[in-house]
């Protein structure tokens, strides 16, 4: 009998619950039959009992006839509850549906093409147990391999040095694959902004920010991250070989761009209910969202209007030092294409 739609559960252990911290593992899947056994298969075989929420967004290949059969051969000590969406329905809100179902301390996000450690979610917990659980998020390195899993170089190693580290608040993105958050990110939150392209980025903004907040570095690379024309992120980047290419571009990524500014009030709110002041963090968080508002302004506007209305918010996007390589490019190739051909000799671009 094949699984029914939406909720079924289709495994209770106990153990999970049972453990120092508990765990929920969410494994999103979308038309990548090509890749998801192996990502079912590291889910499955974690060595640490998990409460593992399998949500997949209506694929229209043979994904979800992998993980049907997955399952059903599947048993161990982890818990495990499938989501199968009637309609597609996106990223976002198909994480928010399977973060809904989860009920463990820690949030650790799997994806159906990439590959984790069976120690991967071991190692977190044990990261997170040393911090005195008082972290908002904890991410590791990852290993990039290519469409057949071999591995490119050299591995993104996101921390300094051995130890697992506080990364400073604000400082930079991380892989989604390899995000785990306390799930108070998405409880005392609300729903992840369903515009963005994946909802790991709201969550790593929010890890800084909830209360006994930061986000935690494991060094060691614990998720092989696949790389293939599929990936969500390659189709959401910005390309400047032409005007047109450019406008196209930022026409796809503004709802992200808005999205995120989104996300920043809702932070924003979240400290004024929840009483918590702090001033370098409520700097930070002034500082990160002028500058959000100023790149989804200049993204609309290259979207949006003729070339000659892109100076205003390009004046104002040289403000920030994290803008400024977007603006001049954008300026040079909108108002003045010869200007922005000299711009790329100089940078030591071929043309």
């Amino acid at each position: 009998m094949p699984l029914a739609e939406e909720l079924l559960i289709a495994a209770e252990c106990p153990t999970w619950r049972n453990q120092a911290v508990t765990v929920s593992g969410i494994l999103i899947t979308y038309n990548q039959e090509s890749f998801v056994q192996a990502a079912v298969e590291s889910v499955l075989g974690q060595t640490y009992p998990l409460d593992i929420i399998i949500a997949d967004d209506a694929s229209t290949d043979g994904t979800f006839a992998i993980i049907e059969k997955a399952v059903r051969e599947y048993s161990g000590q982890h818990s495990i509850r499938i989501l199968r969406a009637h309609r597609n329905r996106g990223i976002c809100r198909n994480q928010n549906r399977a973060l809904r179902l989860a009920e463990g301390e820690l949030v650790v996000f799997f994806e159906g093409d990439d590959v984790s450690s069976r120690d991967r979610v071991a190692q977190l917990v044990a990261a997170y147990i040393q911090r005195d659980r008082a972290v908002g998020g904890i991410g590791s390195s990852v290993r990039r391999v290519n469409r057949e899993g071999q591995p490119f170089e050299p591995e993104e190693e996101p921390a300094g040095g051995r130890e697992a580290e506080m990364r400073p608040p604000g400082n930079g993105y991380l892989v989604g694959c390899g995000i785990a958050v306390r799930r108070e990110c998405f409880s005392a939150f609300g729903p992840i902004t369903e515009r963005l392209i994946s909802g790991d980025i709201a969550l790593w903004m929010r890890a800084d920010y909830v209360r006994n907040g930061g986000v935690l570095l494991v060094p060691r690379p614990l998720v092989d991250y696949r790389i293939h024309n599929e990936n969500t992120s390659g189709r959401f980047s910005l390309r400047f070989s032409s005007r047109a290419a450019l406008r196209a571009s930022c026409a796809a990524l503004l709802n992200n761009e808005i999205a995120q500014v989104v996300e920043l009030k809702k932070i924003a709110r979240y400290r004024l209910s929840a009483g918590l002041k702090d001033a370098a963090l409520d700097r930070l968080w002034s500082r990160t969202f002028r500058v959000t508002r100023s790149r989804a302004a200049l993204v609309l506007a290259i979207a949006k209007r003729p070339c000659r209305e892109w100076l205003f918010p390009v004046v104002r996007s040289l403000r920030h030092r994290a803008l400024r390589p977007l603006a001049v490019r954008a300026l040079a190739l909108g108002l003045c294409p010869p200007a922005y051909r000299i711009y790329l000799r100089l940078r030591g671009h071929h043309i």
